[in-house]
């Protein structure tokens, strides 16, 4: 009667056993399907997340480049302007020294006769025209009335003995006061400028 009694009870220990085992082997195979699903989830994450930081120093490092960029092209365009106005400043310079080394010429006097000539016809139909030299050219004045004279008698000629605040050309008066002509070096540089710019613009 014990030894029945014994078999059944190690009879059922033995399907306690085989159940546990069984449940342990479910859980055990359910716990790593879990943490597989868990896993790929978290990689699925990871994934996302390294995605957007990359697109993300993508953006931002197009937007640096693209500021370095427009910074790099404003200062180049600046470095330009200033290139510019240095080399035109510089090029009018040296057209006013041109021009001021033209007293050293021979021709000097037929070179003031024609720029005079030109100055008068630029004027309205005037009977008389006052000339004012500079300082370093008024030695010249008397002369110069006398061969404009002899060459357009239709206006007369008039040295204006007070030295014109210019470095050389001349500047000339109507008769009545009414009509002015510039023809220093300085306006006549000046005039120049633009067609200096021009040129420049096209150099750089």
């Amino acid at each position: 009667m014990m030894d029945e009694k014994t078999r059944k009870l190690n009879d059922l220990r033995e399907l306690i056993l085989a159940k546990a085992e069984a449940e342990r082997g479910y859980s055990l195979n359910n716990a790593k399907k879990e943490a597989h699903e868990w896993l790929e989830e978290q990689n699925s994450r990871l994934e996302q997340t390294i995605k957007g930081i990359i697109m993300d120093a993508k953006k931002r490092s197009e937007e640096i480049r693209r500021r370095e960029i427009m910074s790099a092209e404003r200062e180049q365009e600046r470095e330009r302007l200033r290139l510019q106005n240095s080399l035109l400043a510089d090029s009018i310079n040296r057209l006013e020294a041109a021009l001021d080394n033209i007293r050293s010429r021979n021709d000097f006097l037929d070179i003031m006769t024609g720029i005079i000539l030109e100055g008068i016809g630029s004027m309205p139909p005037v009977s008389r025209v006052y000339i004012r030299l500079s300082d370093s050219d008024k030695h010249i004045g008397e002369k110069l009335a006398e061969r404009l004279n002899k060459m357009n008698s239709d206006v007369e000629s008039v040295f204006d003995t007070s030295p014109a605040p210019i470095t050389g050309g001349a500047w000339l008066k109507s008769g009545d006061g009414k009509w002015q002509s510039q023809l220093d070096w300085g306006v006549k540089a000046s005039e120049m400028a633009d067609t200096l710019a021009e040129r420049l613009l096209l150099a750089l």
